[in-house]
């Protein structure tokens, strides 16, 4: 039995080449590329930044938190089409915050830097206990409504 399908394979990658060398000729006018894409491959991140969030930041609701990166934890709030992140850091936040208006400002005794636009603040960056944190929106929101989602996180 062995012998017979070793014959039968011999025969096949015979027929197989001598189909390929035929076609030698005319394929040589043709490239042919690969594009190899490697399957990702999750690890499970171990979580060196501890993160403490409320359920609620008004009438946002936490969809969770989530590990960025080993330095990075992230909750992720939600009210509708509005969303608000925040993120707890070893180092650098990883989110950008690029806005052209900035107010230094003091939040329940500690120094914490609003940036935005004339619609309002987009981001607002404080630094505790050896953590860099960050409350970014993709909605605009009003002195009143940063100051209360500092001051929520502040207390949490």
């Amino acid at each position: 039995m062995f012998k017979k399908t070793a014959t039968r394979i011999a025969a096949t990658a015979i027929a197989m080449t001598a189909a390929v060398s035929g076609l030698s000729a005319t394929a040589s006018a043709y490239t042919v590329t690969y594009n190899y894409q490697p399957t990702a491959v999750y690890q499970p991140v171990r979580r060196t930044v501890p993160m403490r969030v409320p359920a609620n930041l008004g009438s946002y609701h936490c969809n969770g938190i989530v590990n960025v990166s080993q330095n990075i934890a992230q909750a992720t709030y939600y009210a509708g089409g509005k969303q608000i992140v925040v993120r707890k850091a070893n180092g650098s936040t990883g989110l950008a915050n690029n806005y052209p208006g900035t107010l230094r400002t003091y939040v329940n005794g500690w120094n914490v830097t609003y940036k935005g636009t004339t619609a309002g603040y987009y981001t607002a960056t404080w630094s505790r206990n050896g953590y860099n944190y960050i409350v970014k929106s993709n909605k605009p929101l009003n002195k009143t409504q940063m100051d209360n989602t500092v001051k929520t996180m502040l207390n949490a």
